[in-house]
């Protein structure tokens, strides 16, 4: 339906006999339009109608709730069809669901994108359809009654509201790479609330079982179930940007505000180096507020002018709010108090770029900023190492509390003095995440201090994010942060036999790797190439056949184990054979043992790199690092450690191997193993 209003330039020509005139346009991202009055006929608006919407548009139902629930699954036409499955903040179906394929792999979207351009029923049904929260989610599961049954034949549940109305979620169970899983007993319903960083919050369920909330990586395949909110015309919708609070350590807090809505809109903040900024030149992550809504921006630049301007996302449209500048402060220079807990080393007493114990201070991607700041503190002053930070968090005792409004971890000692360490996250973009629930604190070596809320978990994982750093004193000129170069080679021909004096000739570095101290690659058990991906679902050993008795169940499917032999050493499934030639193998347990029983074993760093380093009778060395190992498309080992397959099957379980393990506490042979289909190191031998 199109409304015109006409406006008749009756008066321009009387004005000409004068003077030219110009007509100007300002639209809404600030940007002026210009006519020549001579060139302009008339002025007219036509009201937008929405756009067509391209799936079945569902009945909408009141279920007696906050919000109305759509009567099916976007993508479906009837209640019991499981409709489209769709990964985090794509709006379309694919034939396969896996990291390469998600647009949004390790990339945060923001704490909500329910209605925004990322949110499928937004872009499949119309404005006023949306992802549900996940406060909505937990609305529905607390407050309604769910009820197994099935319709045209579909098991799932109904779930019937406080007013008696009811809709029905069909287990249409999920898509994991190219598979369509479950469809028989479970359900999964995204909703548009992130659960982390690169995770989002969704609703399970299993046959005859709620589940509630659950998160999950983004880039599996879920279906979804729309909410129907027409609380919010575009018309009446209004954004002011508010100030800025702007810390010494250049962080800024940015306050906006929206008016209008009655459930919340999807908003954010847009910040550049100039006034002519939009959401076409600046990060968006999308948040869904009403009222007063805030954003903080860390890790920017020193004494330099920001501009910003708060948007809302309504109806297709975004609606500005007007432009603003703040100027980031001079950091500290003065340096903290170099606090003794009676310890190794003295610590000190706030983070880097913080004037105060609970400031979170800056935020590094590199330990390359300590040299600037010895340069001011003094040379006594540099990063931990990891085993630093370990006799901190062994030998204090730790309590998680606020001080002065901030949550952290305080370290006291037996002396009585204490350290505070704020749970800063880390950042992501302009953004940090986490803040006031986690610490990150960055050591000297390859992994991190990384400590949450609320079990005050004490980890080290791998150095990739951008967080803090806090340093120690240790009052000389010496500098262990800069990593002493050591060579157990006699040249760069790698790799080296390095005959230990127990019999077997191991390997100067892992396969994969071009140094001793390089990880290398991660293989799973039996297979000889790296992947993406180490799944059950990708292992070349365990198939859905039931070919034996042997098997065990993970996601609801059930996997039994192909056999490929007992010992693999030497074999066609020896990745140390295949990729280095049939002279090379990986070790067996008797081999694994001598290692271990007749090796001195030191917890060492070389080049930079934490591990362990083993000298055999004859004073020969090999060092193996702490690399970890791959699960799913992740690292673990979120403790210090090293995980190095054997050739041999676990004891206990025909679907584990045995491996060697060590941290900076222990090095063993673990006879109950690990999965096969997890990737870890491999350290050959002769």
């Amino acid at each position: 339906m199109k409304r015109i209003l006409s406006v008749m330039l009756v008066t321009i020509s009387s004005l000409l006999a004068h003077s030219q005139m110009l007509m100007k346009v300002e639209k809404s991202d600030g940007t002026i339009v210009e006519y020549l009055t001579t060139d302009v006929k008339r002025v007219f608006f036509e009201s937008l109608e929405p756009p067509t919407p391209t799936t079945p548009i569902p009945e909408i139902v009141d279920l007696g709730l906050s919000v109305k629930w759509a009567s099916f699954n976007v993508g479906a036409s009837k209640p019991e069809e499981s409709g489209g499955y769709y990964s985090w903040g794509e709006t379309e179906e694919k034939e396969s669901y896996t990291a390469e394929t998600y647009l949004y792999n390790n990339i945060y979207l923001g704490p909500c994108i329910s209605g925004s351009p990322l949110d499928v029923a937004n872009v499949k049904l119309g404005y006023n359809w949306r992802l549900p929260t996940s406060d909505e989610f937990y609305e529905l599961y607390s407050q309604c009654t769910w009820t197994w049954t099935s319709v045209g034949g579909i098991p799932g549940f109904q779930i019937t509201g406080p007013n008696g109305n009811h809709i029905f979620l069909p287990s249409a169970g999920f898509y994991r790479n190219d598979q369509l899983r479950n469809t028989d007993g479970e359900g999964c319903y995204s909703s548009g609330s992130a659960a982390g960083m690169t995770e989002m919050a969704y609703l399970r369920f299993e046959t005859n079982r709620r589940m509630g909330s659950n998160s999950s990586n983004g880039r599996n395949g879920y279906t979804v179930r729309a909410v129907y909110d027409d609380s919010n015309a575009s018309a009446s919708v209004s954004v002011s940007t508010l100030s800025a609070e702007v810390s010494s350590d250049c962080n800024a807090t940015l306050t906006g505000e929206v008016t209008g809505v009655s459930l919340g809109v999807s908003v954010g903040f847009i910040m550049g180096g100039d006034a002519s900024i939009s959401v076409d030149n600046g990060e968006v992550q999308y948040i869904r507020a009403k009222d007063t809504f805030k954003t903080k921006y860390s890790g920017l630049e020193n004494n330099a002018t920001y501009y910003y301007r708060a948007f809302a996302y309504v109806n297709g449209n975004y609606i500005y709010g007007d432009v603003k500048s703040f100027t980031t402060q001079s950091k500290p220079t003065a340096a903290p108090e170099a606090v003794d807990l009676g310890l190794s080393v003295k610590w000190a007493s706030f983070n880097v770029g913080a004037s105060k114990p609970e400031e979170y201070g800056s935020y590094y991607t590199s330990s390359a900023v300590v040299e600037e700041v010895r340069a001011i503190w003094g040379s006594g002053w540099r990063l931990p190492t990891q085993a630093e930070a370990e006799e901190l968090v062994n030998n204090c005792s730790r309590i998680w509390q606020p001080r002065n409004g901030v949550n952290g971890l305080e370290l006291k000692a037996t002396n009585g003095n204490s350290i505070f360490l704020p749970a800063a996250g880390s950042l992501h973009g302009t953004l940090p995440k986490y803040d006031g629930e986690d610490g990150n604190y960055k050591t000297s070596g390859s992994r991190y201090l990384y400590f949450c809320v609320p079990e005050h978990k004490i980890a080290y994982e791998d150095d990739s994010s951008i967080c803090s750093i806090r340093l120690v004193y240790d009052g000389g000129d010496d500098t262990p942060d800069t990593p002493v170069e050591e060579s157990l080679c006699p040249d760069e021909n790698h790799p080296h036999m390095i005959d230990l004096g127990i019999g077997t000739m191991w390997s100067c570095c892992n396969v994969g790797a071009n140094k001793p101290e390089e990880y290398g690659g991660y293989y799973a058990w039996g297979e000889t190439k790296e992947k993406s991906e180490y799944t059950p679902n990708t292992y070349l050993y365990y198939t859905t056949n039931e070919i034996s008795s042997s098997s065990w169940t993970y996601d609801g499917t059930r996997y039994y184990c192909v056999r490929i032999g007992n010992d693999i050493s030497g074999s066609q499934y020896d990745a140390a054979r295949v990729n280095w030639g049939s002279s090379w193998r990986i070790p067996k347990e008797s081999e694994i043992n001598n290692l271990i029983q007749l090796c001195s074993i030191n917890w060492t760093r070389v080049n930079g790199i934490d591990g362990v380093k083993f000298t055999g009778p004859n004073g020969n060395s090999v060092f193996l690092p702490s690399a970890g190992g791959a699960s799913w498309d992740d690292a673990f080992g979120l403790f210090i450690g090293g995980y190095y397959w054997l050739g041999v099957l676990s004891n206990k379980h025909e679907w584990n191997a045995k491996l060697l393990h060590f941290s900076s506490g222990s090095v063993l042979l673990s006879n109950d193993g690990c999965y096969r289909h997890c990737g870890l190191s491999v350290r050959p031998v002769q």
